[in-house]
């Protein structure tokens, strides 16, 4: 699932998956998945006001916590660094600290 139609298309070149485009971020916080659809990826827009990243992550909330499915939210870090793919691993940064003092 990407926000635009240009990310959808160069996601599908990149790693060979079908993506769904919402058309803007709003119609992306709407998005129905189908129920025979058990694994989303969202690829998220960047943006400096955070709108792509809020769309992304409520997209990703809903999906997970409403419908069980298995959901991945893939973001551009840097205009130089990969890819990073969100899990969401239940570590807030309490466990963060007292793991790395």
């Amino acid at each position: 699932m990407a926000e635009g139609i240009e990310t959808a298309l160069a996601t599908m070149q990149d790693d060979g998956y079908p993506c769904w485009a919402a058309a803007n971020a709003t119609m992306m916080e709407q998005v129905e998945v189908p129920d025979y659809v058990r694994t989303v990826i969202i690829y998220a827009d960047n943006d400096s006001s955070f709108t792509g990243q809020k769309a992304a992550y409520t997209l990703a909330n809903r999906l997970k916590v409403k419908k069980g499915k298995e959901v991945y939210v893939a973001s551009i870090l840097g205009k130089e660094s990969p890819v990073h793919i969100d899990r969401g691993i239940d570590i807030d940064y309490v466990d963060y600290i007292q793991k790395h003092q």
